[in-house]
């Protein structure tokens, strides 16, 4: 949905291509540098509530980047959108980490493949329904609709995949102390 919505509004902005291209690579940039500090916070609080805290965290910054697409003053715009899309960059990097240690750990040998697999088809899904959630947002409100929905069904999954999670992890735990 960012590389969609976020030039589109750069240009309402008068913002230069080679700005909004740096905008773009904020997340990437941000993952880069907090790659190795993700890892360490992973084993630190552990995986089920890293993947629970990476889900509110990219809420929380999909809403306030919402907001931020909505200011007028350039400068305070190009500062929360900068800011904003790094820390969604690193919660999307700590949830796509999370849930592939996850599946790597709780998965049986002969399940993994198949449950990456899986796991890679939604995210690939996910990422190809992203224009057309843009243009049905686009057709009832402005861009900040779009964060907004994201930010919903984010704070509406979580519970969710969090039960779900602890599930699957006291199950494996039940049939690992069985064998």
């Amino acid at each position: 949905m960012l590389p969609v919505v976020v030039p589109l509004q750069m240009s309402k902005h008068d913002v230069s291509g080679f700005v909004v291209g740096l905008l773009l690579a904020a997340p990437l940039m941000a993952t880069a540098v907090m790659i190795p500090f993700l890892s360490l916070f992973i084993v630190w609080v552990g995986l089920e509530k890293a993947i629970m805290i990476s889900n509110i965290g990219g809420s929380i910054s999909s809403t306030l980047l919402g907001i931020g697409l909505c200011l007028e003053d350039r400068a305070a715009f190009l500062a929360m959108t900068t800011v904003f899309l790094m820390i969604f960059g690193i919660c999307f990097s700590l949830n796509i980490t999370a849930e592939n240690v996850l599946l790597l750990r709780y998965s049986p040998k002969e399940d993994r493949e198949r449950n990456i697999g899986y796991f890679r088809a939604a995210t690939g899904v996910g990422s190809a329904f992203s224009p057309v959630l843009v243009s049905i947002c686009l057709l009832f409100s402005d861009y900040w609709l779009c964060f907004l929905f994201v930010a919903v069904c984010l704070s509406i999954a979580t519970p969710f995949i969090y039960l779900n999670l602890v599930y699957a992890r006291d199950t494996f735990n039940k049939e690992a102390s069985r064998e």
